[in-house]
């Protein structure tokens, strides 16, 4: 196993050379060569130890930054950078010009090199499970009602604490990746939104550093499960004194998916950069220029006590990249529930029995997931199973529900269908890569925008209004489709009768016509009912016929 001289000097050769790589693109790297190459760097790029006779770590990146000024000032009469932050990319123009989410997406894009983005953007294997989040929400339609409608109200409260919106920003691990500022910028956006939001375990943020800035933020920190007591209670020690009161706990990466796109870029554990990437990373020199005049990322987190070392050892590639502890399981729970007061989310579960299970031991709140289709390919999506999860686990567990959202009306058919409230990654990531904090701010307004513009066209005042209204204002379209073929081979039939009604031996078909519909219909409605128990509603609606 590499030494940490050697990691930290692994570290330091790769931010050298991706900006090498882009420099020699754009025609300045020899400017700066024969420096590189006068020694091989073994420091952590932050002046720690060299080798006799090598220029420090400093003199390199100085180096990269002087020659890089002339593209730096050629840069800023393009880019408007907006004061105190200066790594935010094409703020103005893609702040003026992007309406919705999948417009963010495309900026960030532009915004990131090839490999990043790929990382943000995909899923695993054949990716069918990433496509069909959208399409399971695409699935359900709305049916208005008429009446009066103020506000709407939009406001909820989430494990007991009241939020603006039914809606949380769930963890990402390494989000400085996509935006200098990560974590922070991510952070000030959902305090400004009054909306939770979770740290994640590989943040490169501490908790400590995040509460001390924004104390007045609803805080949930990601934890991994640990059969050591003494780490659990040591890392919930310290969640108690930074102020966090909810945990939030994955058990969704048993295994690393296989991504293929990151696995083509390179972004395997360890990363290697292949051709591709490193043209990629040339190509976008904003991102680049920024990631070399910031300090290594760091993950300050994983430790009970806390540490601002850097990690690095080879196994940090394997969690960055979602790998966990396979042999977890309930017991692991049970006692992390004896061992934490406050509240426990338990997110990765689209089994009805793993929900009713959190419940009876006294989970707090179940997130639907399917880690955004980054995992198991041909997974079910949470909204194939929230009707039936709400319906057997009752009440008394709050139910959350992410992975394809990117329509404020997602929101309200999720609520609809029995969720408390939605949950974000890569919609809030696309804003940050594209206009850091302002981005991650107006991708919040955005999804709150059409969630009241939509609440107000269907017919619902509150959150609540539109919790009890629930299946009185969506309908799987699937069903509905079948309805009407239903309702005309019945017209077909009747009429068919009618004409037949006059000749003679026209009892001897009677049963086949009604046998007919009774296997279009019926038929057609129990599976609507089981797949989303709603058993009662799906045999008015077949009542209807």
């Amino acid at each position: 196993m590499p030494t940490p001289e050697e990691m930290r000097a692994s570290w330091a050769s790769a931010k050298i050379a991706c900006g090498m790589a882009a420099l020699t693109f754009m025609g300045v790297g020899p400017v700066v060569a024969e420096v590189v190459a006068v020694n091989q760097l073994v420091g952590d790029g932050d002046g720690e130890r060299l080798e006799p006779g090598t220029p420090s770590a400093g003199a390199h990146l100085e180096a990269v930054q002087v020659a890089v000024d002339p593209t730096e000032r050629c840069l800023q009469d393009r880019l408007q950078t907006s004061q105190g932050d200066p790594g935010r990319y094409l703020e103005s123009p893609v702040l003026a010009n992007a309406y919705n989410v999948a417009e963010y997406r495309a900026a960030a894009r532009r915004a990131l090199p090839s490999g990043i983005f790929d990382y943000l953007d995909g899923g695993a294997e054949d990716e069918v499970t990433l496509r069909h989040n959208r399409a399971a929400f695409d699935n359900w339609g709305l049916m208005p009602k008429w009446g009066p409608v103020t506000g709407p109200d939009t406001t909820t409260t989430l494990l007991g604490r009241k939020t603006a919106l039914p809606l949380t920003l769930t963890p990402t691990g390494a989000t400085r990746m996509f935006h200098p500022e990560g974590e922070l910028a991510v952070a000030r956006a959902a305090s400004a939104a009054r909306v939770p939001y979770g740290l994640a375990g590989l943040s490169t943020v501490s908790m400590e550093g995040l509460a001390n800035q924004f104390p007045d933020l609803d805080r949930w920190f990601s934890l991994g499960l640990s059969s050591d007591r003494g780490y659990l209670n040591a890392k919930l020690d310290r969640c108690t004194a930074s102020g966090y009161q909810t945990v939030v706990v994955s058990v969704d990466t048993r295994a690393l998916g296989s991504r293929e796109r990151d696995r083509r870029n390179g972004f395997t554990a360890p990363p290697a950069l292949t051709l591709s990437s490193l043209i990629g990373i040339a190509a976008r020199p904003r991102w680049w220029f920024n990631f070399l005049r910031t300090e290594g990322i760091r993950f300050p987190n994983l430790e009970p006590s806390r540490s601002d070392d850097s990690i690095v050892s080879p196994s940090m590639w394997h969690q960055i990249l979602g790998h966990s502890d396979s042999s977890r399981g309930w017991e692991d729970l049970e006692a992390l529930r004896a061992a934490w007061p406050g509240k426990i989310v338990l997110k990765g579960c689209v089994n009805p029995d793993d929900i009713v299970h959190a419940a009876n031991i006294g989970l707090d709140a179940v997130q639907l997931s399917n880690h955004g289709g980054r995992q198991l390919d041909h997974m079910l999506s949470p909204m194939d199973v929230l009707p039936e999860s709400r319906q057997r686990a009752g009440d008394g567990i709050e139910l959350y529900v992410d992975s394809g959202i990117r329509r404020g009306s997602d929101i309200v058919k999720a609520l609809a269908l029995g969720a408390d409230a939605c949950s974000i990654g890569r919609p809030y990531l696309y804003g940050l890569a594209a206009a850091g904090s302002p981005g991650v701010t107006r991708v919040i307004e955005i999804l709150a925008d059409e969630l009241q513009r939509t609440m107000t066209l269907v017919g619902v005042s509150s959150i609540a209004e539109l919790k009890e209204q629930g299946t009185d204002i969506v309908r799987e379209i699937g069903t509905w489709q079948n309805v009407s073929y239903a309702r005309k081979n019945l017209q077909l039939f009747d009429s068919a009768r009618l004409n037949e009604s006059q000749e003679p031996g026209i009892h001897d078909h009677l049963g086949r016509g009604e046998g007919v519909l009774e296997d279009v219909a019926g038929a057609d409605f129990t599976v609507s009912a089981i797949s989303t128990g709603r058993t009662s509603t799906s045999q008015q609606d077949a009542s209807r016929l």
